[in-house]
């Protein structure tokens, strides 16, 4: 599917935690990942040496009342190993599961959690767009 997407022109986007899931992802080339609330150091690595962005997805999980759960805990370790090793973070925070306008949240909490604003900007745009 996603081979036929590309050759189509069409980006291919996937929503999953598994960190097995993620690496068959990743190895078959899909554009965006979000969540990964699950993801290893060896997910972490293969994603640092391609062209997938990450989208965590912090304002879903922070807006739902998850903050001290187990996704968010996880998420924000996640964050700061993929931030060290250049892992490509975009932002998509699954707008609609918050209230319209506050799609700044996503890059309000990745700044919280330890990114440069610097680094911000850059995952709203540039990183963003390479995808």
């Amino acid at each position: 599917m996603i081979e036929t997407a590309h050759r189509l022109g069409v980006k291919v986007a996937s929503h999953c935690v598994n960190p097995e899931t993620i690496s068959m992802l990743v190895a078959a080339g899909v554009d965006t990942l979000e969540h990964g609330t699950r993801m290893s150091e060896d997910n972490l690595s293969l994603l640092a040496q391609t062209n997938t962005v990450w989208n965590p997805t912090f304002a879903a999980y922070f807006s739902h009342q998850y903050p001290g759960s187990r996704p968010w805990d996880s998420l924000r370790g996640i964050f700061k190993k993929a931030v060290e090793m250049g892992v490509l973070i975009g932002t998509g925070g699954d707008t609609g599961v918050f209230p319209h306008g506050r799609n700044c949240l996503e890059m309000q909490l990745m700044h919280r959690l330890g990114m440069s604003w610097h680094g911000v900007i850059r995952a709203v745009t540039w990183k963003a767009s390479l995808n």
